[in-house]
């Protein structure tokens, strides 16, 4: 009797499987930036673009556009009835009607690359480790009652090196087992939340804002984050904290990482000098970053956004520091830590017409402060972002373009105590093949400090068929990275974006787009994409000498389960 009033205890308190919404939406799904269109079409902000999401949250958003149904394009009604499909369960394995659920799903994909004209050894691909399919990958889920979710995966990929190291042309599948990824599962969560809150311990990309070409504070950078997050979300508030772990292993000098096509020597933080020292372990100290971030829509088409973040590293974990409602930079941490502040927004003052922008304040001296004396030495850190989406509802589909500049000074993410802190430091390791290596990539913006990139795209796309896409970006990279040493020495503040005097020019022309397999006759779990990419470089590594062309072509077709 008591096993069976405890069975029927547990029954009754427990929602049905399908009410268990606390799995994660990955910052690149199709899902966010097919319900993005929908807004737009309807002249409203999405209330959040910190990704990644909740089902639960977003299905606030989804329930938010669905209510608007009697204004929609044809194309958004394909997508809301799209998504609602999408985000329908029918688990593999269930207990107890559903209060213990098990999925888990297939997918394989197989990628060629081709490149043309460029020489090898300077390839960088632009589809490269972290936007290549794997050949295989299994996630495999479980849902507990309405609160409870866990997820890891299995997957089948090539590895840094494999990728860093084949510069010409070639495809996704290892070659042999020292090209397996290693590292692996690059996606796992631990998920507890309700209707309207969320705490998660997980490794998965974090991205946020809305920016095409990157984002200033924490951008995607084809890298995954661990970190524990905890959200709050409702219509039109928001309010996330989130503890970034990273990397402190040490590496001696004769240790180098490539970001790119640069290679550096990884420096290593010595507290006790309070200075850089390539043979100094940092064994003994704890990195860490941590940011808040307020989202809220005082308007249904107006979108503002708060963030202040740190990163810091010290002997030990300072617990103050997970004190959510506490100004990070008022512990006045200077020597340890380095500070950043953020102020976005989204404005869409005619539906299909979106303005959107960033604002990123690490050294914040403008020219009042330089010119009254204060701060006369000290070079300005700040970012800037600005960009405009235009759609309009055409047939079936979407018609839309978009444009977007952005500007880092040249001591952006270079902190003035002499602490390069605001990196995301990622240890790679293959033992079948014996390598290793620290690469070390910006949190931010993914060009890094002294850049300046202007951006421009037009496509039209059909919900659930094809798309395509033109594109064109320009940029510059003046002689800083995210390894430059602050200094004041005289001239150093007067420094504009690009520095040097042989800055490094992209010009990057693309042509993309993509098929449901229903369009070739084949079923809905198929698709295929293809992309052309003509790469032109001036300048390269800051060489007046070197400049050169390249021709890059990819083409994707995978299967899902």
């Amino acid at each position: 009797m008591k096993r069976l009033s405890i069975f029927v205890l547990l029954i009754s308190a427990v929602v049905l499987f399908g009410q268990n919404r606390q799995a994660i939406i990955p910052y690149d799904s199709s899902l966010v930036a097919e319900l993005g269109m929908v807004y737009r079409e309807l002249g409203m902000a999405l209330p959040s673009d910190t990704a990644p999401w909740t089902e639960a949250e977003f299905l606030l958003m989804l329930d938010r556009a669905h209510n608007q149904g009697g204004r929609l394009s044809p194309a958004a009604k394909t997508i809301l009835a799209g998504i609602r499909k999408e985000l329908e369960k029918d688990p593999v394995y269930t207990e107890f009607d559903g209060a213990l659920a098990v999925d888990a799903s297939l997918s394989i994909a197989l990628e060629g690359y081709l490149g043309f004209l460029g020489d090898d050894e300077n390839r960088e691909w632009l589809r490269g480790y972290g936007e290549r399919e794997a050949l295989l990958f299994v996630p495999v889920e479980l849902y507990l009652l309405d609160n409870f979710y866990a997820m890891t995966s299995l997957s089948l990929s090539q590895d840094y090196f494999a990728v860093l190291d084949r510069q010409e042309s070639g495809s996704n599948l290892p070659l042999g087992f020292n090209d397996l990824e290693s590292m692996y599962p690059l996606h796992t969560a631990l998920s507890a939340g309700g209707e309207h809150w969320n705490i998660r311990f997980a490794r998965e990309t974090l991205n946020w804002g809305s920016g095409k070409t990157g984002n200033l504070l924490l951008g995607a950078n084809g890298t995954v984050h661990d970190f524990i997050e905890l959200t709050s979300f409702w219509n039109r508030f928001k309010f996330t904290f989130l503890l970034l772990g990273q990397d402190t292993s040490a590496w001696d000098e004769t240790t180098t990482y490539t970001a790119g096509n640069e290679t550096f020597i990884a420096p290593v933080y010595d507290n006790k000098n309070d200075s850089f020292n390539d043979a100094v372990s940092s064994q003994e100290t704890v990195r860490n970053f941590l940011a808040h971030r307020l989202e809220f829509l005082p308007r249904d088409n107006l979108r503002l956004v708060f963030t202040e973040a740190v990163m810091y590293q010290d002997p030990s974990f300072q617990f103050r520091y997970l004190n959510p409602m506490m100004a990070f930079h008022n512990w006045y941490q200077t020597g340890s830590a380095n500070y950043f502040i953020t102020l976005e927004a989204d404005y869409l003052p005619l539906p299909g017409v979106r303005l959107y922008g960033q604002f990123l304040g690490d050294q914040i001296a403008f020219y009042f402060n330089r010119q009254s004396g204060t701060y006369s030495d000290v070079p300005a850190a700040m970012g800037y972002l600005a960009g405009l989406d235009l759609q309009k509802p055409l047939a079936e589909g979407y018609l839309f373009g978009g444009l977007e500049w952005v500007k880092l000074d040249p001591y952006n993410y270079i902190d003035r105590s002499g602490i390069n802190l605001w990196y995301q430091r990622r240890i790679l390791s293959n033992y079948l093949g014996g390598h290793q290596a620290l690469v070390i990539t910006p949190l931010g913006y993914e060009k890094g400090p002294d850049s300046m990139t202007f951006y421009g795209e037009f496509g039209y796309m059909v919900p659930g068929s094809w798309d395509a896409k033109l594109s064109a970006e320009f940029f510059v990279k003046g002689e800083n990275t995210i390894t430059t040493v602050w200094t004041d020495e005289d001239g150093a503040a007067q420094d504009v974006t690009p520095s040097g005097s042989h800055p490094v020019q992209t010009l990057i022309l693309g042509l993309e787009g993509g098929m449901n397999g229903s369009m070739l006759g084949f079923p809905d779990s198929i698709s295929v994409s293809t992309g052309v990419n003509l790469i032109h470089v001036e300048n390269f590594l800051h060489d007046p000498g070197e400049d050169f062309w390249d021709l890059q072509i990819w083409l994707s077709g995978k299967y899902r389960f």
